[in-house]
């Protein structure tokens, strides 16, 4: 414990030296101190350090867009605009080119069908010009021969409007794709081998196609 002595000069009670003089005269608490070992040490420390005297980045932020304008909106709506009108023209072209390759076809069909139709009413027909032909070469009346031919000739012209032609054999050179040889007899004087010499009947084509083979006479040299 301290006691206090009295100062003989001043009557004055001063502090007498403390039993343990080690102990500083300021209190200090226990609580405060830190005991050796216990505080943060090793690489923690130094973390704890180094991220207190570094000072802290803060992110970046993405610079936002400049403010639209009404110009700008526009000519994107007219960008937008020019897009569909394209794709519009695309689809009707595409469209009208199939529309076309579809009506060729059909016409392309029609005619073929209206050909057919043609060629069987010719093919009719033929057999009723054959008779006007050997009427007309069986006739000896002047006078009635002429009315015959008239006859087959308009008969004649009806077909050819069909797209029937006649074909002229006689003297020509034996075909076997257009000629039918229904005989052969021996070529005399200027006649050459193999050359029609005698119709027995007439051939025709339909629109460059053979319609009739001809069935004629060939001749033949030795």
């Amino acid at each position: 414990m301290s006691s206090y002595g009295t100062n003989d000069s001043e009557g004055v009670a001063t502090p007498e030296a403390s039993d343990n003089p080690a102990v500083d005269p300021e209190v200090i608490d226990p609580e405060d101190t830190i005991p050796p070992g216990e505080g943060p040490t090793g690489p923690e420390a130094e973390e704890g350090s180094a991220s207190e005297s570094e000072p802290k980045q803060e992110p970046k932020s993405k610079p936002s867009p400049p403010p639209r304008t009404m110009a700008d909106i526009l000519r994107e709506q007219l960008e937008e605009k020019e897009r569909q009108l394209h794709e519009y023209i695309a689809a009707y072209k595409e469209a009208k080119r199939d529309m076309d390759g579809r009506l060729e076809r059909v016409r392309r069909d029609r005619a073929k069908m209206i050909d057919r139709d043609r060629k069987q009413l010719a093919t009719a027909l033929l057999a009723v010009l054959d008779n006007l032909d050997r009427s007309v070469a069986s006739m000896t009346d002047a006078t009635a021969t002429e009315g015959l031919k008239m006859v087959h000739g308009q008969f004649a012209d009806v077909l050819t409007e069909f797209g029937v032609e006649r074909m002229e054999v006689l003297g020509v050179t034996f075909d076997a794709n257009l000629h039918e040889a229904i005989g052969m007899v021996p070529a005399h004087g200027d006649q050459r081998d193999q050359q029609i010499v005698h119709v027995d009947r007439a051939g025709y084509l339909f629109k460059g196609e053979l319609l009739r083979a001809a069935k004629v006479v060939v001749a033949t040299a030795p």
